[in-house]
């Protein structure tokens, strides 16, 4: 921050008071600076900006910003010089802003370097925008905690920039011409229209959320939100892109949107105590490791579909989670010693993270909560009533009650969402179906609860992670994965399944008393495996292999290739024809 404030605030301002004072050659001499020396000054910040930009097409191939300039400074033109330093200083900025969305992980030293470039552009934006300067102030601010998600920054600076330039240069095209385009940009990058979720006001700048169970008011004053509201339009358009659930869905995303929409970088950055907790269970990285795994050539997950709804599920759901989760902690625990500003700014970008946009409101986590609820019975009207618990939560205080109550029915939902999507695989085991895909999803709706019932119920959790987990083939043995993962979910904390409701198809299902806490079992006269074609192999030609018995315990894991382990088998007949 202190180079640039030195090298283009300090020179900068030189050359514009020794414009306006008619010195022309001391603002000659500030622009240019010595012999051999010009890397220092601001024309050899605009030469790197030029390369950036594609404008590097002034006389000699210098940067058409430095030409403008030059031949100003020649005829004392004072205006000019001023118009394209404003150019200049444009382009600086948005490239920080395009930096901070590609590097969320570790964005402090690009913040502090745009802030020195924003504060010189302050004033001008000032006077043309009050609106542009809160957003701006809050981007490259050091006091608050970064935000990014689907370029929100890149794109609500340009939106910004081609207005402000346009009034500048006289017309849009001038403008665009002047601006250039910034090759750092990622190629996959669009940008939304104000109808599209780039902002929820003309203004830029919103003070509520409103939602079918009610409207949330942010705590903060003048404090942007929309990098935060933008997590759900990231979310959007990865999910957009994997609908079909084909390989080559895959392959798109995995050409650098993880990366580019900030989803990584969020996802890698979530800090406190629950995001240790969950990292000592899941491992270091946990939730790219999976991302990244589901879009490898040799995953654990053995069809595209399977690998299309885990990048989905983890995707639409653990990121925002652990987000929402690191959020309120930094907002209501102590440890972090934030003060009162920073803590409303923080449960602001909890809340938002939440609700999502209106356009793609379907796709956050409020959405979820209210088809949870439509599963469950605990729909009032349109909402669920997990969604009015955790938006009274919101506008309650910002203390860690309110916080563990948004906390307590955050697990709500990922109980409901893998009891539902478990019943899913074991219709699928005894249909004959493809049950990649709902083994997958439920797997990755269980990863956000994990930690809390392994925690409770070590030996129920071992039982739910083998049959969830995806390296494991399976076979049909009479719902015996729901019976045990209700019976695990009912008792691990009985707040969050007070909460839970009955489940749409639970009459469908009459489990035994008692289920084996591990073993293999071995099905009987309700066995069934995929078809051919929707065998997890993907063989097409071949007739399915015979079932594979199920792993509900894998202490002795290595024992037995392709297995998780080797134990007693149990014919648990109790299990058949209840």
């Amino acid at each position: 921050m202190i180079e640039k404030t030195v090298q283009d605030m300090v020179t900068a301002l030189a050359v514009i008071v020794n414009a306006e004072a008619g010195t022309w050659d001391r603002a000659a001499a500030y622009f240019y600076g010595a012999p051999g020396k010009f890397a220092y000054t601001i024309y050899g910040r605009a030469e790197k900006r030029c390369a950036n930009y594609g404008t590097c097409n002034g006389q000699g191939g210098e940067a058409s910003v430095n030409t403008a300039i030059g031949q100003a400074l020649t005829a004392n033109d004072a205006a000019t010089v001023i118009k394209y330093i404003k150019v200049l200083y444009c382009q600086n900025v948005l490239r920080s802003a395009n930096k901070i969305d590609q590097n969320m992980d570790d964005p402090i030293e690009i913040i502090g370097e745009g802030q020195a470039f924003w504060r010189f552009l302050r004033p001008w934006m000032k006077a043309y925008s009050v609106d542009a300067v809160k957003i701006f102030d809050r981007m490259f601010s050091t006091t608050y905690h970064p935000q990014a998600a689907n370029n929100y920054n890149y794109c609500i600076a340009k939106k910004y920039f081609d207005a402000f330039l346009t009034t500048t240069m006289g017309t849009a095209n001038a403008a665009a011409t002047a601006l250039g385009s910034l090759d750092e940009v990622p190629s996959g990058v669009t940008c939304p229209t104000d109808g599209n979720g780039l902002i929820t006001t003309s203004s830029g700048v919103f003070t509520m959320i409103v939602t079918d169970a009610g409207t949330y008011t942010l705590k903060s004053v003048d404090n942007d939100m929309g990098a935060s509201l933008q997590l759900s339009e990231a979310v959007k358009k990865v999910v957009d892109v994997l609908v079909a659930g084909t390989d080559t869905d895959i392959q798109v995303f995995a050409s650098g949107m993880y990366e580019y929409t900030s989803l990584k970088g969020i996802a890698d950055a979530a800090d406190g105590d629950t995001a240790d907790a969950f990292e000592t269970h899941h491992g270091s990285d946990w939730i790219s490791a999976i991302i990244t795994d589901a879009t490898s050539a040799s995953s654990v997950y053995s069809t595209a579909v399977a690998k299309a709804k885990a990048i989905e599920a983890t995707v639409m759901h653990t990121i925002a989670t652990q987000s929402i989760i690191s959020d309120l902690e930094h907002a209501t625990q102590s440890e972090h010693s934030h003060t009162d500003a920073q803590k409303k700014a923080y449960w602001d970008s909890a809340a938002a993270k939440y609700f999502g946009t209106t356009d793609a409101r379907s796709y956050a986590m409020y959405t979820r909560a209210n088809k949870r609820g439509a599963n469950y019975g605990q729909l009032t009207g349109a909402y669920s009533a997990t969604n009015k618990a955790i938006i009274d939560a919101f506008n309650g205080a910002v203390t860690e009650a309110n916080a563990n109550t948004i906390v307590k029915n955050l697990k709500v939902i990922y109980t409901q969402s893998t009891l539902r999507y478990v019943f899913k695989f074991n219709e699928d085991l005894a249909n004959g179906d493809d049950w990649t895909g709902n083994r997958a999803e439920a797997f990755a709706f269980y990863n956000n609860i994990a930690p809390y019932v392994k925690a409770a119920d070590s030996a129920g959790h071992d039982a739910i992670a083998a049959f969830l987990d995806p390296t494991v083939s399976h076979s049909s043995c009479n719902n015996y994965h729901y019976c045990k993962a209700k019976s695990v979910l009912k008792a691990y904390d009985t707040a969050v399944w007070a909460l839970v409701g009955t489940f749409e198809s639970d009459d469908e299902v009459t489990c035994p008393a008692t289920l084996p806490a591990s073993g293999v079992i071995a099905c009987s006269g309700s066995s069934a495996t995929p078809a051919p074609s929707l065998s997890p192999a993907g063989n097409v030609t071949s007739p399915p292999p015979p079932p594979m018995p199920l792993i509900l315990d894998d202490d002795d894991a290595g024992e037995r290739p392709g297995v998780a382990g080797v134990f007693i088998a149990l014919t648990i007949m109790a299990l058949v024809n209840v």
